[in-house]
């Protein structure tokens, strides 16, 4: 299943697929440019490592989790579960519970 992830202010913006549990953000996404050195180390990682271009990536990344795809992606910790959406604008926990989530408040 394709999802995406998109930041206000176009900070980000990411597809990825999701299949066997495995969150693949793919080529061609754009990460936000800046990072908390707290977010999971195994997205800390990809950041130093994966090869990029003005923030978007040049090669494919995997996660076995979509926080730690989401925090790959927003650089600061992620409930990915909440901000990865399919191509409905559901989101990832909405999507596997099959029940619609209350909206988040607005700050």
């Amino acid at each position: 299943m394709k999802i995406f992830l998109k930041g206000r202010e176009n900070q980000f913006d990411a597809t990825a697929t999701l299949e066997n549990g495995i969150v693949t953000v793919l080529k061609g996404s754009r990460v936000k440019n800046s990072f908390s050195e707290k977010i999971a180390s195994k997205a800390l990682e990809a950041r130093k490592n994966v090869k990029m271009d003005n923030f978007v990536i040049k090669e494919n990344v995997s996660f076995d989790s979509a926080s730690t795809a989401g925090a790959f992606v927003t650089g600061n910790s992620t409930n990915g579960l909440r901000a990865w959406k399919n191509s409905d604008g559901k989101d990832l926990g909405t999507v596997f519970s099959g029940k619609q989530r209350k909206p988040k408040k607005e700050k």
